[in-house]
């Protein structure tokens, strides 16, 4: 598919059908995100699939959100708050495929990062935030690409979905996929205009 016709046409999904999502399906959605950028390629981002139903029922519960009955797979998108500990690594990483030749990053190192950015929790969460949400964008919109349905659970008991998912404190809890065959077809939603949207040119 296009990707004008993927971004156009896709929609959050809160009618599923219960049809089993293929395994090879939900490799291809955790693909799509595992290729999403990320700052400094950190590549923050770490799933929890939950297939099994009274899991997922438990899940659902502790959100408001119980249209996600229905959906056949969840999947639980964590930030690793250990992100920061990997940074010399991955920045050597680019460094080796040439990702800075020629820029103003050419010499960029560990320490310039660790000086100008916020490494304690505050500035982990928020970079977690950012950056699984580019994951969570790949995701949903693999989803339609492979004729699937997904929504964007945001609201949830933190807790109860950790306990639920025996989920690690190392890893913060961002968001929760309900992913599935769509049984709806819903119009498109109101969107505001690129007049609206863009402040000014500069």
């Amino acid at each position: 598919m296009e990707f004008d016709d993927v971004v156009k046409a896709r929609r959050s999904i809160r009618r599923f059908k219960t049809t089993p999502v293929p395994d090879n399906y939900v490799a291809e959605l955790i693909e799509a995100a595992r290729l999403a950028p990320s700052g400094l390629n950190m590549q923050p981002w770490r799933f929890v699939v939950v297939k099994d139903r009274e899991i997922r029922e438990r899940i659902v519960n502790a959100t408001p959100s119980g249209f996600a009955i229905k959906a056949p797979v969840l999947i639980i998108c964590c930030g690793d708050m250990h992100v920061f500990q990997s940074c010399r690594k991955r920045l050597n990483e680019l460094h080796e495929v040439g990702a800075y030749q020629g820029t103003s990053f050419e010499n960029f190192t560990a320490e310039d990062f660790y000086g100008r950015v916020d490494t304690g929790e505050t500035g982990t969460r928020a970079y977690l935030a950012l950056n699984v949400a580019l994951a969570i964008e790949h995701l949903n919109l693999k989803a339609f690409d492979l004729g699937l349905g997904a929504c964007w659970l945001g609201a949830f008991e933190n807790e109860q979905v950790r306990k639920i998912a025996q989920i690690d404190r190392r890893y913060d809890i961002v968001a929760v996929l309900a992913i599935g065959y769509a049984d709806q077809a819903p119009a498109p939603r109101p969107r505001l205009s690129a007049q609206e949207l863009v402040l000014k040119v500069l």
